[in-house]
């Protein structure tokens, strides 16, 4: 809203010119905010921001509409919650939907033997059956690099609830290892050992876990 937008800049001018006391600015907008909150009808708001399409629901055949998520814009089945069915799209400089294709995987689900994808969460990319909501397996995404700790799992790439990039092994909580930084792949000059080692594991770096050997 840029009215409101400048009309706050303009009041924070004054606070700092000692012309408005911030106690007194606060208290305004609180009261206004608490009102504006108090009035809103949330299911017509919900209503307002849906935006029906030409799609069609692929499993039942239902327009689909724009939703609002955390994450953004969303085409959602207009039947639910009889269809659950929702998919990531994009638009060009037209305003033409292209949707995003979920990346499909060789293997198959170990409980129902549906196709396995990989989905987007709030913690990062994860593998799930497509069979959701009949099948909730899930399982972490593989770098294909072992972990410098056990040696035994595989680094999954995870993401924090504040958007970062962290990385860990997939036997957690069994192993406990985190890391900031991709583990690299290190092959001991002594005994020919292959392993991974992170960066900002610094009592990791220079000794081979298998001959203690020094390492550059």
């Amino acid at each position: 809203n840029v009215k409101f937008t400048a009309e706050m800049e303009d009041s924070l001018d004054k606070v700092e010119y000692g012309k408005v006391e911030w106690h007194d600015l606060l208290q305004g907008y609180y009261q206004e905010m608490t009102r504006l909150i108090r009035d809103l009808d949330m299911q017509k708001a919900k209503q307002e921001n849906m935006e029906t399409t030409d799609i069609k629901c692929d499993k039942c055949g239902s327009p689909m509409i724009i939703k609002w998520g955390k994450r953004g814009q969303f085409l959602a089945c207009s039947s639910f919650p009889k269809c659950k069915n929702i998919k990531n799209f994009e638009k060009d400089d037209q305003g033409n939907i292209r949707i995003l294709e979920t990346e499909k995987l060789a293997e198959k689900c170990p409980k129902c033997g549906g196709e396995l994808v990989i989905k987007n969460g709030r913690f990062g990319k994860f593998i799930a059956c497509s069979n959701f909501p009949k099948c909730k397996f899930t399982k972490p995404v593989s770098l294909d690099i072992k972990c410098p700790a056990c040696e035994i799992g595989d680094i999954v790439e995870k993401r924090s609830k504040k958007g970062k990039t962290f990385y860990s092994c997939s036997r957690y909580p069994d192993c406990k290892f985190l890391s900031n930084t991709l583990p690299e792949k290190i092959e001991c000059p002594h005994c020919g050992h292959v392993f991974y080692r992170s960066s900002d594991k610094q009592d990791e770096l220079n000794l081979c876990p298998h001959c203690r050997g020094e390492i550059d």
